[in-house]
């Protein structure tokens, strides 16, 4: 298959991923971001494929509405992330983690790739604003703020933030 970039952001994955490593062996970026409620048996099956190079991970083992009660668990499950990329053999190609933001888990796992993985580059996501071309204004917010913000987080060129609709919220 060729399949290379694969979204399933905000999709709950409550089962290994592994089969993508056989099924799309040119798989090289995966999205799990958003509330997907990513499951450890996902992360593990992912771990091994031998071409994935971009992963944009969401929460792990929990919801956005409840991050910061699965942090105050013993040990925190990031722990389990961190030693799982320690692991021999596991992500051999990954060169770009994404994390998300607002997830009380990602500056911890952060700090923690930072001793077991040197070189793997970490980010950061927002939460996703655009919906169909449309940057979401909150209120309070100025217009051309919101148009900057949407532009700058996802890449949009100066030139093409015509094609930027406002919706308010």
């Amino acid at each position: 298959m060729k399949l290379r970039v694969l979204n399933l952001a905000y999709c709950p994955i409550q089962v290994s991923l592994e089969p993508l490593c056989v099924g799309c062996p040119n798989l090289e970026e995966l999205n799990i971001m958003g509330d997907s409620w990513v499951k450890r048996q996902a992360i593990v099956g992912i771990a091994k494929h031998p071409k994935l190079m971009v992963l944009h991970m969401g929460h792990f083992e929990h919801s956005d509405f409840n991050c910061s009660e699965s942090y105050t668990e013993h040990p925190p499950k990031v722990y389990f992330l961190s030693g799982l990329f320690d692991e021999a053999g596991n992500f051999p190609s990954l060169n770009l983690l994404w994390l998300e933001r607002d997830c009380n888990f990602s500056t911890l796992l952060e700090s923690l790739l930072k001793k077991v993985r040197p070189k793997l580059v970490v980010r950061m996501h927002e939460q996703p604003k655009l919906f169909g071309g449309q940057a979401l204004v909150r209120e309070g917010e100025e217009e051309e703020e919101a148009v900057d913000n949407a532009m700058r987080r996802y890449g949009i060129k100066e030139d093409d933030d015509d094609d930027i609709d406002l919706r308010f919220i």
